[in-house]
């Protein structure tokens, strides 16, 4: 699961940022903050592009198949939040079908999102 705000809302106040803050005037020492800030929120993006949408169709394949639900029109939200509510009910408790399942998804969904946000983190590298 890709956290919120999603990346384009961050490059797009990136964007805003640069068009309307920075000028020929500007010290890169007075902005040296919103400088790396917008440097992340790029080495993000382009690690989302690298990866493209491969691991939110294996999360989504990945519920679907924990929750038993085939039903087209539900979206990865939809699903979490299903998921939520019955992890939150004790429904995948240690000692309980599927548990073993879930904890997969779950540690799989937070090491992907440790690999776009903070690739250091796990070692693997990465430019921020």
């Amino acid at each position: 699961m890709r956290l919120r705000p999603d990346i384009v809302s961050v490059l797009e106040l990136a964007r805003d940022i640069i068009r309307e803050d920075f000028t020929a005037e500007s010290d890169f020492e007075d902005r040296r903050y919103e400088t790396f800030m917008m440097a992340n929120a790029l080495a993000i993006a382009a690690r989302q592009v690298d990866t493209g949408a491969s691991p939110e169709r294996d999360e989504l394949h990945h519920i679907r198949s924990i929750l038993d639900d085939a039903t087209p029109n539900k979206t990865l939200s939809d699903l979490n939040l299903a998921l939520s509510k019955q992890l939150r009910s004790g429904n995948f408790d240690p000692g309980k079908p599927l548990h073993e399942d879930v904890r997969t998804l779950l540690t799989n969904s937070a090491r992907q999102a440790v690999s776009e946000y903070n690739p250091k983190y796990l070692g693997s590298g990465g430019d921020t």
